[in-house]
């Protein structure tokens, strides 16, 4: 696989999108009384890289891991028992591990939102509370996409730093947050990915925003090794970030399902 190749990764058991999400239009005809607009706001200072990563940290770090004898994830759109979807989620899944999803911190006392691994980004849904083990994680991997590094915290402590290669311009890294939501070892694991994704790789639950597929799949996002460390810190990928394989091989041992991903511009 050549250089340029996309790495967006390949998708495991079924993910079945969401319906009922439709935004809600004015019909043809009707017509408004124009508002005066409101007075613009006064200019902020932009924030810092580490006040911005500040604010992830004291934010929900919540996910909630489907619980093993749920085969399949029942997905509603409002927290009531009749607002049912027509579609869900399997477990497990994506890979072989069990369903992980990220959690919004939303809930009443018997259902939680979770953000849907479905396109676009940020799509929402309620989950019953009893098909789920809700957990949180003080992990956080940060994708600097101006310096093109990944910085992995433990709290508040910076444990590693490591250069990466990015979507290239056509199909760039988004900026989005996100979990990780699967995990895949080379040796461990018997689903083949080509060399090129390296011997390790966490699945993001978020997507490419330019892509509508993928090798006929979803294309979502993820963070792997790679055999053509020559091409660390370039614009390269389809959107994926890749890493060096010590690097990548250092932040697995305290990244799980359910660590907290940010992309920063």
């Amino acid at each position: 696989m050549s250089a340029t190749t996309g790495c967006s990764r390949p998708e495991g058991p079924s993910l079945v999108a969401v319906d009922g999400q439709e935004e809600a239009q004015i019909p043809a005809g009707e017509t408004h009384t124009e508002s005066p607009p409101p007075p613009l706001p006064t200019p902020t200072p932009e924030k810092t890289f580490e006040e911005l990563v500040a604010e992830i940290q004291s934010g929900n770090s919540g996910y909630a891991i489907v619980n093993p004898e749920i085969p399949y994830l029942q997905l509603f759109q409002t927290p009531k028992e009749g607002a049912v979807l027509r579609e869900g989620l399997t477990n497990p899944g994506p890979f072989e591990g069990l369903r992980t999803v990220e959690t919004t911190g939303r809930m009443t006392e018997d259902f939680i939102e979770i953000v849907v691994p479905v396109k676009p980004n940020g799509t929402t849904a309620w989950v019953l509370t009893r098909d789920v083990s809700l957990s949180e994680s003080d992990v956080l991997i940060v994708i600097d996409l101006s310096d093109r590094k990944a910085i992995l915290y433990e709290g508040e402590n910076i444990l590693r730093e490591a250069p990466v290669a990015i979507g290239d311009k056509e199909t760039p890294t988004p900026v989005v947050d996100a979990i990780v939501d699967a995990l895949w070892v080379r040796s461990e694991s018997d689903i083949y990915l080509a060399p090129l994704y390296g011997n390790r790789l966490f699945g993001l639950s978020q997507h490419s925003e330019v892509l509508e597929s993928f090798g006929g799949r979803r294309p979502a996002l993820a963070i792997h090794g790679t055999d053509e460390v020559e091409y660390i810190g370039t614009e390269i990928s389809n959107g994926c970030i890749r890493m060096k394989p010590a690097d990548i091989d250092f932040f697995a041992q305290y990244v799980t399902l359910g660590t907290r991903v940010s992309i920063l511009p």
